[in-house]
C-alpha cells in the first residue's frame, strides 16, 4: 500500500510538472468507479451468480439434511454445556462451603488456643475439637 502511495504521489508529481492544472484523483475518477461495478458491483455479482450456480445446484439436494443434521449438532452440543455450565456451578458451591467450613475451623483453632492460654482447658479442648473437625468437613466438600 506504501508503494502504491508512493508510485501515485510521483506520478502525480510528473503529471503537475506536465501539466500544472492536473487533479489526479479528478482524472482517474471515472476509471475507479467503473472497475468498482466491475469488482464488486451488482454485474459482478450476477457474474459471480452465474459461475457458481453449477456448484450449488450440484449440492442443493443435500441443504435439507446437512441443515438437519447442523441443528441436531448444535442442540446435543447446548445440552453437552447446560450439563458442563451446571457442574461448573456444583463445583464452585462446593468450593465455597469447603472455604467457608475451613474459615470456621481455622478461628474455631484459633479461639481454643487463646482460651487454653486463659486457662480454659475444657472450653479449648472442645473447640480445639470442633475445629479440627470443621476443618476435614472443609477438605471433604472442597474435594468432591
Amino acid at each position: 500500500m506504501v508503494l502504491l502511495q508512493k508510485t501515485l504521489l510521483y506520478i502525480e508529481g510528473l503529471g503537475r510538472q506536465l501539466y500544472p492544472q492536473l487533479d489526479l484523483w479528478e482524472t482517474a475518477m471515472p476509471f475507479l468507479e467503473e472497475w468498482m461495478m466491475n469488482q464488486v458491483g451488482p454485474k459482478a455479482f450476477i457474474n459471480s451468480v452465474k459461475d457458481r450456480a453449477p456448484f450449488w445446484a450440484e449440492k442443493l439436494p443435500e441443504l435439507p439434511e446437512l441443515l438437519y443434521d447442523s441443528l441436531k449438532q448444535g442442540k446435543a452440543m447446548n445440552h453437552r454445556m447446560d450439563q458442563l455450565y451446571q457442574g461448573y456451578r456444583q463445583s464452585k458451591r462446593q468450593q465455597a462451603t469447603g472455604k467457608f467450613l475451613f474459615g470456621v475451623g481455622a478461628t474455631l483453632v484459633v479461639c481454643s488456643a487463646i482460651m487454653l492460654s486463659s486457662g480454659f482447658e475444657s472450653l479449648s479442648l472442645a473447640g480445639g475439637i470442633a475445629g479440627v473437625t470443621f476443618w476435614l468437613f472443609s477438605w471433604r466438600a472442597y474435594r468432591r
